[in-house]
């Protein structure tokens, strides 16, 4: 989570010679991004590639850049907690406005909220010290849920609320449930393309891809805990 160290790995890694870097995550990508800029990189998990300057568009990779984006699909998770916990009238969102995948996933958030007339109280961190105390802030707002983007400084959630985070592993770190990515698959397709760019596909021949699998993941103590019947998933 060190930019400065992130950038001193990315130009001892060119400086080494090797053939491809895969940095995984927005911070990591964009470090890579301007440290190493005549090695072929291709980046894994990075919600937003566009926002995040590493492209221009998706099936645009001019520089030396490519990768896979773990993009989310909002209104599925929204679907979901219309599901197993009707009524929510108010959400909360808990992220780190200096990261760019988190502030991109909280405006689509706030932009399919708004569509379906929905209200939303939003606090943010910036760094994971203040996680805990934000939580406790915006559920003293009076909101039903909590949605937290896949941010990398906010990794958990305290409190008795619903909490529909947009990555599997916050589910299993105490989250409700959420329609997240599949990183297994996501790995594996970053390797895909990996090989490509070994086998001499040049970056511009390799346009950015979604993951192409998701699912719906629950917590079953947290579910208990809240009272919540998550047995048809």
């Amino acid at each position: 989570g060190d930019p400065t160290a992130i950038r001193t790995i990315a130009e001892q890694f060119a400086a080494q010679g090797v053939d491809v870097i895969v940095p995984i995550a927005t911070g990591a990508a964009q470090g890579a991004a301007a440290a190493a800029q005549d090695v072929p990189i291709v980046f894994s998990a990075v919600a937003d590639p566009v926002a995040a300057g590493l492209v221009d568009a998706f099936d645009r990779t001019t520089g030396n850049i490519t990768g896979v984006s773990n993009g989310i699909d909002v209104a599925k998770i929204f679907a979901l907690a219309d599901e197993l916990t009707p009524g929510i009238g108010t959400y909360g969102f808990v992220y780190n406005e200096g990261e760019v995948n988190s502030q991109s996933i909280i405006e689509k958030a706030k932009a399919c909220l708004d569509a379906r007339g929905l209200a939303y109280e939003e606090v943010t961190v910036a760094s994971s010290g203040e996680v805990q105390q934000a939580a406790r802030g915006v559920i003293a707002k009076g909101v039903d849920a909590l949605f937290i983007p896949n941010d990398n400084t906010v990794a958990s959630a305290m409190g008795v609320l619903p909490v529909y985070p947009t990555a599997d592993s916050m589910v299993r770190d105490g989250g409700l449930a959420t329609v997240g990515i599949n990183y297994t698959v996501l790995g594996g397709q970053t390797a895909d393309m990996v090989c490509r760019v070994l086998e001499g596909t040049p970056i511009a021949d390799i346009p950015v891809e979604l993951v192409n699998e998701s699912a719906v993941v629950v917590n079953g103590d947290t579910a208990a805990a809240l009272g919540v019947d998550v047995s048809r998933y």
